[in-house]
């Protein structure tokens, strides 16, 4: 008899235990929250002047066009710059945190402040 007070106290303990673990919050598809989604804004195209400004995402910026002159604001969040466009620049604050790759020929990013 005694041993059946200790095993069911056991599994009450166990059971206990399991329903008053750490709670746990995952998204529907089982997978933890993401970061904000980066934004890519790809330009292309000849003599093109365009200024960027998005404040709500992280942008990636892809300059592929040829003569273009794209500034990024200081309210951009800026995480990317592919410049591949030639004579082409783009112009960023040494406020911006970003990696970036240039291969265009005479293409260059350029601090405006």
């Amino acid at each position: 008899m005694r041993k059946q007070f200790i095993i069911i106290g056991i599994i009450a303990l166990f059971v206990s235990v399991g329903l008053s673990g750490c709670e746990q919050q995952i998204s529907s598809n089982n997978q933890p929250p993401l970061s904000p989604e980066i934004k890519t804004v790809t330009i292309s195209g000849l003599n093109i002047i365009q200024t960027i400004n998005n404040t709500k995402n992280p942008v990636r910026l892809v300059v592929s066009g040829m003569n273009c002159v794209i500034t990024v604001t200081k309210e951009t969040n800026l995480s990317e710059v592919i410049l591949s466009g030639m004579n082409s620049i783009v112009k960023v604050s040494r406020s911006h945190a970003f990696t970036s790759t240039v291969s265009g020929l005479n293409a260059k990013i350029v601090y405006y402040d």
